[in-house]
């Protein structure tokens, strides 16, 4: 398994095309004071040792030699131990609401958004619980099992967006089904379902899946994302949102919180329902709640060693540097050989 040790080295890489416009400007600099001094056609026949694109070589290799740094502090490591490790925690399955009515931005950034870091910091919380997501709109889909790779989870919570499900709607009762299934045991004691949803459109039978679900099998939770007064769904057009939903009058869609199914769903699951007003709030309730729940002794494989990679970017690097080193700033007639680019 690949993993990156130091992420924030990857900013680095900002710094590429910065370089790539310094070069470009000096480029153009040198120019208009050849044209200042005189006749550039002159200049040139006086300069036969300067070649622009010995230049561009050099250049081109430094920037390459960067791209190996940059991957080089951050460092890349493989994963070259894997043991099944065994822990003791509870089971948590998340279902994410991604309706269109979680673009709305009545809460920052916006609904959905904040649904994505509220599971996130909950995942910070975790110790040796295992976690699952779950997706749904008009249908249900899980977007991971169940796991304790907290990482795997972040990833795959990153990429939740609100075109994960072409059927539009809010079918929480198929994914209360759908984490039914997903759980193995039929343990209420250490297995929980948190719903993060507007609770708007909210399709029939949400009620009946909790009621027909056995008393002992996990326990609902829910949390409302919204506002009651509401906000409009933007539009995406062209990465931007330009203009607003709106119905068949015409008129801007205002989409508001209801929690009143989600109050009913928490109490029908022996739960609570959360307002998801403020982040911290609801994940320390969350956490106490998981605390306070029977752990269970639950197996899972991790890589537990891993191997740092840095030396062959670092030594790649090095080579390149080296190489641009050696090559000489005058005109040589392998470097016009290749042609790069048109000599002045």
């Amino acid at each position: 398994m690949l993993r990156i040790e130091n992420e924030i080295f990857l900013y680095g890489f900002l710094v590429i095309p910065f370089m790539s416009l310094l070069f470009i400007g000096l480029l153009r600099w040198r120019k208009r004071v050849k044209q200042q001094i005189g006749d550039e056609a002159l200049i040139d026949q006086l300069m036969p040792n300067y070649s622009k694109g010995t230049l561009m070589l050099k250049h081109i290799i430094v920037l390459i030699a960067l791209i190996f740094i940059v991957i080089a502090l951050a460092n890349p490591q493989l994963g070259s131990k894997l043991e099944t490790v065994k822990r003791e925690g509870v089971d948590l399955i998340v279902a994410m609401d991604v309706s269109k009515s979680m673009l709305a931005e009545d809460v920052q950034p916006s609904r959905i958004e904040r649904s994505k870091l509220m599971v996130s910091k909950l995942i910070d919380e975790l110790r040796g619980d295992r976690i699952g997501i779950i997706v749904y709109a008009g249908q249900a889909y899980t977007q991971l099992p169940l796991t304790t790779d907290y990482a795997a989870a972040k990833m795959f919570l990153k990429s939740v967006n609100t075109d994960m499900v072409p059927t539009q709607g809010t079918a929480i009762g198929e994914a209360i089904k759908m984490a039914k299934s997903s759980f193995k045991s039929t343990n209420k004691k250490h297995q929980t379902l948190v719903i993060i949803s507007d609770g708007e459109n909210h399709e029939s039978g949400a009620l009946e899946a909790v009621e027909e679900m056995d008393d002992e099998q996990f326990t609902v939770y829910t949390v409302g994302i919204g506002l009651p007064q509401g906000g409009p769904i933007p539009i995406a057009r062209k990465g931007s949102a330009t203009e607003f939903k709106k119905d068949h009058q015409g008129n801007v869609v205002i989409t508001k919180l209801d929690p009143t199914m989600l109050q009913q769903l928490a109490v029908a699951g022996g739960g609570d329902y959360i307002s998801g007003d403020r982040i911290h709030d609801a994940v320390e309730y969350i956490r106490e709640k998981l605390d306070g729940m029977e752990r269970v002794e639950v197996e899972a494989k991790l890589f537990t060693d891993y191997e740092d990679q840095f030396q062959w970017f670092l030594g790649i690097a090095l080579v390149l540097i080296l190489i641009e080193y050696l090559i000489p700033n005058q005109r040589s007639k392998w470097i016009s050989q290749l042609k790069l680019t048109k000599e002045d």
